[in-house]
């Protein structure tokens, strides 16, 4: 290892690599125990370096694990899936390298954050707009999108809009994809997926094949006709009806998009767990009450209509399918603010409207969820990692069915009440078919058992999804078994594209292809 961080320095330069003892790697931990520990962290500021870290590894066969950012929170932030490793971190890759207002994309490198994306658009009076993250600001687009992970309007399914990869490969040769690759000075290398031949953009993300190291995101323009809304659901059946409901509206080609949320993941966005009471329905309804939610369930949507003549006829639509079944709906537009006549309607206006994520806003209030279970105070909530939050997401996808959706509840319900912890679940409703959710397990892990409970509640989440034929989307490092569970024909191929690719196994080892 020291030879091999030695001829990197010389790349890199030495502020660019950073030793365990470094109080900075110290942080470098997940949300939750985990044996794999962090030895040095390099830090290349171009591809040329990065590939040239990538053949000195295969020199001295020293295995390697890649960030974006490292702000996987909840699945690992930036520890490698099994073993003690060096890790790269990309983060000061970090340029915008092309933008088009008139062609509605925008171009980046692995180190870019959605708070810089945000930033550059607000900065430059764009009429545009990127699909916002519900995690945090200082999250990498292209690391969020290599996990396949999903935003949170019309564009939610990130990996459906984006294109143009550049990747290293494992010895660290430099690749394009879709039509970035076909000849030089391609007009169509930003505007469109796939290319001339086999579509290669797949193979890079939840893989160990390739470093995504800069790809196109495409960008939805702003419109004056927005609308948000809120409802609330008390019956969990009714959650399932709803989710009929807008399974019809989308197949039929209703531009909108919603999220359903448990009422405790909107209790603990804003406070946390009282520690002198035991956890009931009684204390739940209690909590949610006191931030003004009535019911179990908070939805969550925007309309994006191209019109007022469509905005009014998108609204009545809502109004005379989900409105049938939910409770407290609520919309807001543009005129909400102006006529917002308390302080607490400007502060919902604010935050359903004015600066929603559904209008490309960044936000790191999610953070403060991941305090729920803390037993002491915190003024500012912003450090999960030197707090010892505690936080495990675990990603099934459901089928868009009320039999399915009430099936996922009880799965969720059940296992949490067994460990004692509180049942955290938000449906995103990114598909017009299926559901995908995201489940959180939020404790402390400074109080003695907790993490072994939250552990367990995971696992069992988990296997009781995938034995209902549940499958995840997405897997953290402290799942990566269950990609054994691929039929035995598709894993070998898997280990086969990696064992020719990567036949040193330097690149990211035991993640997703295992």
């Amino acid at each position: 290892m020291e030879k091999f961080i030695n001829e990197c320095k010389l790349i890199l330069g030495g502020n660019n690599v950073e030793f365990k003892e470094n109080p900075t790697i110290l942080l470098r931990q997940a949300t939750f125990d985990f044996p794999a520990k962090v030895e040095a962290v390099l830090y290349p500021t171009s591809v040329t370096q990065l590939s040239d870290c990538f053949k000195i590894a295969n020199k001295y066969k020293q295995p390697l694990y890649v960030v974006s950012r490292g702000n996987n929170i909840g699945l690992g932030s930036a520890l490698p899936p099994k073993e003690d490793s060096i890790l790269i971190d990309l983060s000061k890759m970090d340029t915008i390298t092309d933008f088009s207002e008139e062609m509605a994309y925008i171009t980046v490198e692995a180190g870019v954050s959605f708070e810089q994306v945000f930033s550059f658009l607000e900065e430059n009076n764009s009429s545009l707009m990127m699909d916002s993250i519900g995690s945090t600001s200082k999250a990498s687009v292209v690391g969020n999108t290599a996990d396949r992970g999903h935003g949170m309007g019309m564009y939610a399914d990130r990996f459906s809009n984006v294109c143009g990869f550049e990747v290293v490969l494992p010895n660290g040769e430099i690749i394009q994809t879709g039509y970035t690759a076909y000849a030089e000075n391609n007009k169509i290398a930003p505007l469109a997926k796939g290319g001339v031949g086999a579509s290669l953009d797949g193979l890079f993300t939840q893989s160990n094949l390739g470093i995504i190291t800069k790809l196109t995101f495409w960008l939805k323009p702003k419109t004056d006709f927005l609308q948000t809304f809120y409802f609330e659901i008390e019956a969990d059946t009714d959650c399932g009806k709803v989710a009929e409901e807008w399974k019809k509206l989308r197949l039929l080609g209703l531009q909108a998009s919603l999220r359903i949320f448990s009422d405790t993941r909107l209790i603990a966005f804003n406070m946390q767990k009282p520690t002198d009471k035991e956890w009931s329905e009684e204390l739940r309804k209690e909590l949610r009450e006191s931030i003004g939610v009535e019911n179990k369930w908070i939805g969550f949507g925007g309309i994006y209509s191209a019109s007022e003549l469509h905005a009014k006829a998108d609204k009545k639509i809502i109004i005379n399918s989900i409105g049938t079944i939910a409770k407290n709906l609520v919309f807001y537009d543009k005129s909400s603010s102006k006529n917002a006549n308390s302080d607490e309607e400007k502060a919902k206006t604010d935050f359903f409207y004015e600066t929603s994520v559904l209008r490309g806003y960044v936000s790191d209030k999610p953070l403060e969820m991941c305090y729920w279970g803390k037993n002491k105070a915190y003024k500012q909530k912003i450090n999960v990692y030197q707090d010892l939050c505690g936080v495990l997401w675990y990603c099934p996808i459901i089928p868009q069915t009320q039999k399915d959706v009430q099936r996922a509840i009880e799965i969720v319900e059940t296992c949490s009440l067994k460990y004692k912890l509180e049942p955290n679940v938000g449906f995103l409703f990114v598909s017009e078919r299926t559901i995908d959710i995201t489940g959180a397990i939020c404790y402390d892990r400074e109080q003695e058992g907790e993490e072994d409970r939250a552990v367990q509640c995971h696992n069992e989440i988990m296997e009781a999804f995938i034995s209902e034929g549940y499958a995840p989307y997405r897997l953290g490092i402290q799942s990566m078994d269950l990609m054994k569970k691929l039929n035995p024909s598709t894993l070998n191929f898997l280990r086969h594209l990696k064992n020719s690719i990567d036949p040193n196994h330097i690149l990211s080892k035991n993640r997703y292809i295992i």
